[in-house]
C-alpha cells in the first residue's frame, strides 16, 4: 500500500511539469520506472516494471506496449483496462484530452548493468542492515559494472546514491563524487557517479557516534551529463611549433658546431713583429747617421775653407744613405699601413666576442697599439705629445738627401764662397738635432717624441700580450661553445645538450599531437555515448511510435 502511495505521489509530481496540449494529434508517452530489488552483492531478486502511459488526443484508445518477459500486469493508476497476450500488454480506455495510465508488471529480464555494495564497519566487511546499529568509521564502497554497448561504446549511466543520515549522530561525512548537505537535523550525502566505462567504483564514508539509522535510495537512468568540452585544436598547432622549434635548435646546434670547429687557437701575429723588426732597423740606422754627424766637425766648417773639397764625399754618400732610407721608410709605411690594417680587423673581431674573457684589456692593449701605428702612418697626439708620421720623416730625408747633394754640388761649385759653410753647419746642426730626437727621444717642433726603441719595446710588449690573450680568449670562445652544443658548465649553470633540449621538445610535441588524437577519438565516442544514451528509451519495451523515458531504482534487501 505504501509503495502504491509513493507512485502516486511521484506521478502527480511528475505530471506538474508536463505540457498538456489537447489540440495536438494524438501521441503516446511511455515513462517507465524499473524497480529492482536485491542484496548488496548484486543478485536480483525480483524486478517490476512501473509504466506511466500518457496518451494525448480524443477519443478511445488501444496502445500495445510490447513488454518482454512480463507477468502479472495490474493497472495502478488510470481508467483502463489491461491485457496480457504473447503480444505484450493491450491498454484500453477513453481520452477526453489526455489521459494518464499508470501500470506495472513484474518481469524476467536479465538488466543492463549489475551494482554492488560492500560496507565496511571499522574496517571489518558488514551488511547495510548493520549500518542501523553501527558506531565508528562506516565506508560504502559501490561497484557499478555495464552490461549494454554497441561496438565498442558503452551505454553511459549516471548513477545517483543518496544516504540521508541523522545529523548530530554523524560526523565527517564525505564522497568519493557528489556532495554533502545539511537539511535541517538530516546529513544527506549524494553519491554521483558517471559510468561510461565497463566498470565504475566510487565511496560514501562518514564517522558514526551513535545509532544513526541511514536510508538509502539508488537510481539509475541511461544518461551522460552535459559537459562542455574545450577547444583543444591549439594542440595540433603547439605540435607542429614544438618540431618547428626543436629543428630551429638542430640548425643552432650545427652553425655552432661549425663555428667552434672554425675557431682557431693558435692565432699567429708573426706579421706584426715584422713591424717591430722594422722599427729596429730604423733607429739603427737613424742612430748611425745621428753619429756620424759630428758636431765638432760641423762646427769647424766655417774656419776650415780647405776641407770643403774632403766633405763632398761624405756627402755623397749620406745623401745615398739618405735615399735609402727614404726607401726603408716607404716599406716600413707600407708595413705600419698593412699592420694598421690588421689592428683594426682584430679589434673588430674582438668587438663581436660578448663573452671572451680578457676582451677590454685586449682591446685597450689593440687602442694602444693602433694609435702606435696611426702615429706611424698619419701621425698622432699621445699623452707624451704630437708623434709625426713616417712620411714627415721621409720628406726630411726626402730633403737632406737632396741637401747633401746640393750642398756637394756647392763645394764642387762654390768652393770659394766661404759664407756658405756656416748655413750648411747651422743645417747639419739641425739636422743631427732632429736625428737625436728620433734616436733619443726629446722635443720636435713642440711635441715630445719618446726613443724609437722605447716604441718597438711597448710594441714588443703589446704584440706578446696579444697573442697570449687572444689565443686563450679563442679558447675560451671554442670552449663556450663546444658547452653550449654538448651541455656543460657555464659560470656555474649547468646547460644541458642542445640535442637533449630538441629530442625534449619533439617528445612534448609528440605528446601534444598524441593528446589531441587521444581527446578527438574521445570527444567522438563521447558523442556516440551521447547518442546511444538518447536512444534507450525503454528497459521492458516500448510502444511503436512512442516516446519514452526510462530510470531504474534499486532497493537494497540483505
Amino acid at each position: 500500500m505504501k509503495s502504491k502511495k509513493l507512485i502516486a505521489l511521484t506521478a502527480i509530481v511528475a505530471l506538474a511539469f508536463l505540457p498538456l496540449n489537447a489540440n495536438a494529434a494524438p501521441t503516446v508517452s511511455d515513462y517507465e520506472n524499473v524497480y529492482v530489488i536485491q542484496n548488496s552483492e548484486g543478485e536480483v531478486k525480483k524486478v517490476i516494471a512501473v509504466d506511466w502511459l500518457r496518451v494525448e488526443g480524443e477519443g478511445p484508445f488501444s496502445i500495445l506496449d510490447p513488454i518482454d518477459g512480463g507477468a502479472s500486469p495490474q493497472i495502478l493508476i488510470g481508467d483502463a483496462t489491461i491485457t496480457h497476450s504473447d503480444m505484450g500488454l493491450t491498454i484500453q480506455g477513453q481520452s477526453s484530452g489526455v489521459a494518464d495510465v499508470f501500470y506495472r508488471t513484474d518481469l524476467q529480464k536479465e538488466l543492463p548493468f549489475s551494482l554492488k555494495l560492500n560496507v565496511l564497519i571499522n574496517g571489518k566487511a558488514a551488511k547495510l542492515s548493520d549500518l542501523e546499529q553501527a558506531t565508528g568509521s562506516v565506508e560504502i564502497g559501490v561497484e557499478f559494472f555495464n552490461y549494454y554497448k554497441q561496438g565498442d561504446i558503452y551505454l553511459p549511466w549516471l548513477v545517483n546514491i543518496s544516504v540521508t543520515l541523522d545529523g548530530p549522530s554523524v560526523k565527517d561525512v564525505t564522497v568519493s563524487s557528489g556532495n554533502v548537505n545539511y537539511v535541517g537535523s538530516k546529513a544527506m550525502a549524494t553519491l554521483m557517479m558517471q559510468a561510461v566505462g565497463e566498470k565504475t567504483t566510487a565511496t560514501i564514508s562518514y564517522e558514526a557516534m551513535k545509532k544513526s539509522s541511514p536510508s538509502l535510495s539508488i537510481s539509475v537512468v541511461p544518461t551522460l551529463m552535459a559537459i562542455e568540452l574545450p577547444d583543444m585544436s591549439n594542440l595540433k598547432d603547439m605540435s607542429k611549433a614544438l618540431e618547428g622549434i626543436a629543428k630551429g635548435i638542430d640548425g643552432y646546434s650545427e652553425a655552432l658546431t661549425k663555428m667552434a670547429n672554425s675557431v682557431q687557437t693558435d692565432l699567429d701575429l708573426s706579421s706584426l713583429e715584422n713591424v717591430t723588426l722594422l722599427l729596429d732597423a730604423y733607429g739603427q740606422i737613424l742612430s748611425q747617421m745621428y753619429q756620424q754627424l759630428n758636431p765638432q766637425q760641423i762646427a769647424m766648417l766655417p774656419k776650415a775653407a780647405e776641407g770643403l773639397s774632403t766633405l763632398q764625399q761624405p756627402l755623397q754618400q749620406t745623401a745615398s744613405a739618405l735615399d735609402q732610407l727614404g726607401s726603408l721608410v716607404d716599406a716600413y709605411m707600407e708595413l705600419a699601413s698593412q699592420s694598421l690594417t690588421i689592428n683594426q680587423q682584430v679589434t673588430n673581431s674582438l668587438a663581436m666576442q660578448p663573452q671572451l674573457q680578457g676582451k677590454e684589456q685586449l682591446l685597450q692593449l689593440m687602442g694602444q697599439q693602433q694609435m702606435l701605428l696611426q702615429a706611424m702612418t698619419q701621425g698622432a697626439t699621445l699623452p707624451v705629445g704630437f708623434v709625426p708620421p713616417l712620411f714627415t720623416l721621409k720628406q726630411s730625408i726626402a730633403q737632406l738627401s737632396q741637401g747633401s747633394l746640393q750642398m756637394a754640388q756647392a763645394l764642387q761649385q762654390t768652393a770659394s764662397q766661404m759664407a756658405m759653410l756656416k748655413d750648411l753647419s747651422n743645417g747639419l746642426l739641425a739636422m743631427r738635432n732632429t736625428l737625436g730626437v728620433m734616436v733619443n727621444g726629446g722635443a720636435l717642433q713642440g711635441k715630445t717624441l719618446p726613443p724609437i726603441t722605447q716604441v718597438s719595446s711597448e710594441l714588443k710588449a703589446g704584440i706578446s700580450t696579444m697573442q697570449k690573450e687572444l689565443s686563450q680568449g679563442m679558447l675560451d670562445l671554442k670552449s663556450a661553445l663546444t658547452t653550449l652544443v654538448k651541455g656543460g658548465t657555464i659560470s656555474g649553470q649547468t646547460i644541458p645538450p642542445m640535442s637533449e633540449l630538441s629530442k625534449g621538445l619533439r617528445q612534448i610535441s609528440k605528446g601534444a599531437s598524441e593528446a589531441y588524437e587521444t581527446f578527438s577519438s574521445q570527444s567522438q565516442d563521447l558523442e556516440k555515448a551521447k547518442e546511444l544514451a538518447e536512444t534507450y528509451n525503454s528497459f521492458s519495451g516500448l510502444p511503436t511510435g512512442a516516446a519514452g523515458k526510462v530510470m531504474f531504482i534499486i532497493k537494497i534487501e540483505d
